[in-house]
């Protein structure tokens, strides 16, 4: 049987003066595009709904100062587009992809390595996801200018960087957000060593514990992931999908400053060397029941044995690998014969 899933966008678009930042060290280079026209952008986002375009007053006053009566409706603080403007189609020749590019320079290792290995495939797997956000660039693009951000943005995303590659966590990506941005990072996709809630959180408590002049919160899921690679044969990039890394944002959204929230997931794949403390459950998009929340490494006291998650065994049979479960059977029965042999 196929299955048809109906899939819908919502388009925020905003004109001014962008600052970009291209940061990180060691490992690869970061375009950290933030400041007040990327929290407007945001904000414009936000307010359009499925199917719709909304754009910022900067974006209308240059539709405008370019001679184009744009059917609009405002919605917010920005406009909803009730049509298209006037354009010319200048498709850009981007059928040819420069072979001598170092995908080192824009991707951590862990991504790099799968990349050449050829390893782009898409497949549902269990992983742990994280999300960092920072805060508190526009006061600070005011206060002391962009050279200042620079330094101070550098400085954040290679402490994350070393963090993550230290526990073998992938740095997967960063995106635009109100007043600053987010890191998204995972822990068992692409690259599977065990662990993996406890080197997210490790990595995660390492960030948060020296944030700088810069307010930093954080979410953290454990659960199944769509992973794969996403793009067009010129911009190739892999991520991760799905409900797991949905809740994942909503969980650093609600956390407090310098706080870390993880779903009820992550107690039980954790070590118990790792503190949780409930927190308040809150409602989130997409979700009917409300989301019951852990405080990670918070101070004070462990919560009591019916407060937490029991950490076991996951229930169900393991799916699939069935001619690699197979040789795998056949090599462990030869070995108990005395006939060794290598997989």
């Amino acid at each position: 049987s196929t299955c048809a899933a109906a899939l819908r966008m919502s388009i925020g678009i905003h004109s001014g003066r962008c600052e970009f930042f291209l940061v990180g060290a060691g490992g690869h280079r970061e375009l950290i595009v933030t400041g007040e026209s990327a929290t407007t952008l945001t904000q414009m986002e936000k307010i359009a709904g499925p199917g719709q375009i909304v754009v910022s007053d900067g974006t209308a006053s240059a539709l405008g100062e370019a001679g184009h009566s744009v059917p609009s409706d405002r919605l917010g603080e920005g406009w909803l587009l009730r049509g298209a403007p006037p354009a010319d189609l200048r498709p850009a020749d981007l059928d040819r992809i420069d072979e001598d590019v170092d995908v080192g320079v824009a991707l951590c290792r862990t991504l790099r390595e799968h990349v050449l290995r050829g390893g782009l495939e898409y497949e549902h797997r269990d992983a742990t996801v994280g999300f960092i956000q920072f805060s508190g660039v526009d006061q600070l693009l005011v206060d002391r200018g962009s050279e200042h951000v620079r330094d101070v943005l550098e400085v954040l995303i290679a402490r994350i960087q070393s963090a993550t590659e230290r526990r073998g966590v992938a740095f997967l990506a960063t995106d635009l957000g109100p007043d600053g941005g987010k890191v998204m990072l995972s822990a068992g996709a692409p690259q599977h060593l065990g662990d993996d809630a406890d080197r997210m959180i490790a990595a995660v408590r390492e960030v948060l514990d020296d944030s700088g002049p810069l307010v930093l919160r954080a979410g953290i899921t454990c659960g199944r992931v769509f992973a794969g690679d996403y793009g067009p044969p010129y911009r190739r990039t892999y991520s991760l999908m799905g409900d797991c890394v949905n809740l994942a944002a909503r969980l650093m959204a609600h956390a407090e400053p310098g706080d870390t929230l993880a779903s009820a997931d992550v107690p039980p794949s954790a070590s118990d060397e790792v503190a949780f403390v409930p927190a308040p459950p809150f409602a989130a998009k997409g979700k009917r029941a409300l989301v019951r929340p852990f405080h990670v490494g918070a101070r004070g006291s462990a919560p009591a044995a019916h407060e937490r998650p029991r950490r076991g065994a996951r229930d169900g049979p393991m799916i699939g690998r069935d001619a690699e479960l197979s040789a795998l059977r056949d090599a462990a029965n030869a070995a108990a014969a005395g006939h060794g042999i290598a997989v």
